[in-house]
């Protein structure tokens, strides 16, 4: 199923393809596209080490590169893990768009059935949250980013797919939530990560 009008056509014989064209060190290594609930990127497992994300429309088509040049300037500063960028994949005649090859970072999808402590993950999570609001922001790019901005530029599409949702998720608690954190109003300090 589709997520986005316009994805491109994405497969492990696309990501061979380009492994060979750009990097060929790694071509022979075994591919299976992982299954997530990722809306930006395909990904593939490749080996035992790595993973090759592929950004599934042109809109997100120049992120891995912002993300191979930021991660490393982010990631000292934060207490999880986070993959290392080990190859920028460039576009080509087969796929229009930037692309990336990270190191796979052992784990598990987080879901109820997989925290065994709900406040020592939410504790995890803050403290990676506070530790990158501390990160200084300049010379980061301020333009072209569709994850950052006032809330209720955001209000429609989230409508949209709260509409969405499963049948067994309660949408009024997701969209009293959301009324919560809007009325929190703007941010009207310098900008934070």
């Amino acid at each position: 199923m589709s997520l986005h009008e316009g994805e491109f056509p994405i497969d492990v014989d696309l990501v061979r393809t380009l492994l060979a064209e750009q990097f060929p060190e790694w071509q022979d290594l075994p591919i299976r596209r992982l299954e997530t609930s990722g809306t930006v990127s395909a990904v593939h497992r490749l080996g035992g080490d790595k993973v090759v994300r592929l950004p599934l429309i042109a809109d997100f088509a120049r992120l891995p590169g912002r993300e191979a040049r930021w991660m490393p300037h982010l990631t000292p500063h934060v207490p999880l893990r986070v993959p290392v960028h080990l190859g920028l994949g460039k576009p080509s005649s087969v796929y229009p768009a930037e692309w990336s090859v990270l190191e796979w970072v052992p784990g598990v999808p987080a879901a109820d059935s997989t925290i065994a402590d709900l406040d020592e993950a939410a504790d995890a999570l803050g403290a990676f949250v506070s530790a990158l609001r501390r990160v200084p922001t300049e010379p980061a790019p301020t333009e072209g980013t569709f994850r950052a901005g006032p809330l209720g530029r955001f209000d429609d599409d989230f409508r949209d797919w709260v509409e969405r949702l499963p049948a067994d998720v309660d949408r009024h608690a997701v969209l009293r939530t959301w009324e919560a954190c809007r009325s929190v109003g703007e941010w009207d300090a310098p900008p934070a990560w």
